[in-house]
């Protein structure tokens, strides 16, 4: 709280309007530690190069709101010193709640990111339009990907079985990846 009311102290008497500049980084920077996340986030677009001790020295809540390219942003030539801090307990619930794919983007080599999802596949919905469901052969609705086309389909009992058996296969293989 101590941290949070000087910032704002700071940062009202050295704050630039929409950007954060240079020197009002450097007046800043003592107080830091009580900046909330919309001034990080501004500071991550204005071409600053936070070192990591300043960083790791930001209010953990703020650090969790920032994005891969936000600290990206913030660290600028500075990143490559994120992976010598990666055990630091802020930068590791940081990396923690990060997706890997999105670490890897960094190009850094740091480990212990979510599992990244997964993209089961294209789904198809099929929608009688005419014919009921026990009516044998009738014009369907087929959606896949975001196109649609209406062809012919043959309702039989084993199609709802053959559904409902790819369906659970997909399940299972999406549980176990």
């Amino acid at each position: 709280m101590k941290k949070r009311t000087l910032f704002v102290i700071a940062e009202g008497a050295f704050q630039s309007r929409s950007t954060v500049s240079a020197t009002s980084y450097q007046l800043t920077q003592p107080y830091i530690g009580g900046a909330d996340s919309a001034y990080i986030q501004r500071l991550s677009t204005s071409n600053i190069s936070m070192d990591m001790d300043t960083f790791i020295s930001l209010d953990p809540t703020v650090i969790q709101t920032l994005g891969v390219s936000q600290v990206k942003g913030l660290l600028g030539s500075n990143l490559p010193e994120l992976k010598s801090y990666e055990n630091q307990s802020a930068v590791r619930t940081w990396i923690s709640t990060r997706f890997q794919a999105d670490l890897d983007y960094l190009g850094l080599g740091l480990k212990g990111g979510k599992a990244d999802p997964i993209t089961v596949g294209v789904g198809t919905i099929i929608l009688p339009t005419s014919a009921g469901v026990t009516g044998g052969a009738g014009p369907v609705n087929t959606v896949a990907g975001g196109a649609s086309a209406t062809t012919t389909a043959i309702n039989r009992p084993t199609f709802g079985l053959h559904l409902l058996l790819t369906t659970l296969a997909i399940a299972v293989l999406y549980i176990l990846h």
